[in-house]
């Protein structure tokens, strides 16, 4: 065998062993991945905060815009408060919506759809943990009184929504009131 034979015998078991270890650290790559998703899934459960247990000072922060939502004949019967990072729809008992009306129905719907459209967003990635969209209905004697959503400032979406909660409102006063 020549020098050059013997040389090209250790490059070529030297190639081998690099492909090797590069299979391995790919391998590592992919484990610590899985474990920093794992990480972050513990993270987000541990600090996140549905919108009912926002801190006082929290929900003492004060709108950016706070404005009338929807009127009934000269009566206000829903204002909505526009934050940074949530809305917050306060609605009258006067608008007499029973929390299991088809209308509210079909506004839990939107709002689940957003929150399943985050989760997916989230899972792939395109969102960090925490930033999804979560909301609220609350009710009082079995009526509607607030619906308030945590949206991170999504103009679009907020716009959106809103225009939903002014039909809602609009068709159940026109139909019950």
């Amino acid at each position: 065998m020549s020098n050059e034979e013997i040389n090209l015998d250790k490059i070529v078991e030297l190639r081998s062993k690099i492909e090797e270890k590069i299979s391995k650290l790919k391998q590592e790559l992919e484990e610590l991945n899985t474990l920093m998703q794992v990480l972050d899934r513990i993270i987000e459960e541990a600090s996140y905060k549905p919108a009912i247990e926002l801190t006082k000072e929290e929900r003492e922060e004060r709108p950016v815009k706070r404005d009338v939502l929807f009127t009934w004949r000269g009566k206000a019967l829903a204002w909505v408060d526009i934050y940074l990072d949530r809305v917050v729809v306060d609605i009258s008992p006067e608008a007499n919506i029973p929390i299991d009306h088809k209308l509210v129905a079909y506004i839990k719907r939107e709002l689940d759809r957003l929150f399943e459209e985050d989760l997916a967003r989230e899972s792939r990635g395109e969102i960090e943990p925490g930033k999804r969209f979560i909301y609220t209905m609350d009710e009082k004697d079995g009526l509607l009184t607030q619906i308030e959503f945590i949206d991170h400032g999504d103009e679009a979406r907020r716009r959106d929504l809103l225009g939903k909660i002014r039909w809602v409102l609009r068709t159940y006063a026109r139909e019950n009131l």
